[in-house]
């Protein structure tokens, strides 16, 4: 977090730093394989036009990893809902 202001009506930047952690990219790569092999079972044969290949070229784990990084962290996008509770 940032203050960008000494005015406490002006919101802070933050910076969540979502996949900075090799352990964060780590897991986000499992929950993305995961998610290819459950796509290809015949519950979601339905619901899946066609799959997005990502990596270009190499076989080794490392190429795959570093595909699988790059595009999370280029291609993903990170909103925030706030909501409050409004009491009179």
């Amino acid at each position: 977090m940032r203050l960008v202001s000494a005015d406490p009506k002006v919101q802070p930047e933050l910076h969540y730093r979502y996949l900075a952690d090799p352990f964060d990219r780590q897991r986000m790569r499992k929950g993305v394989r995961l998610t290819v092999d459950l796509i290809q079972t015949s519950a979601f044969k339905d619901l899946v036009a066609a799959r997005m290949v990502l990596m270009k070229g190499g076989t080794c784990l490392e190429v795959c990893d570093r595909e699988s990084d790059n595009a999370s962290c280029n291609r993903c996008r990170w909103d925030l809902h706030r909501s409050g509770v409004f009491r009179r």
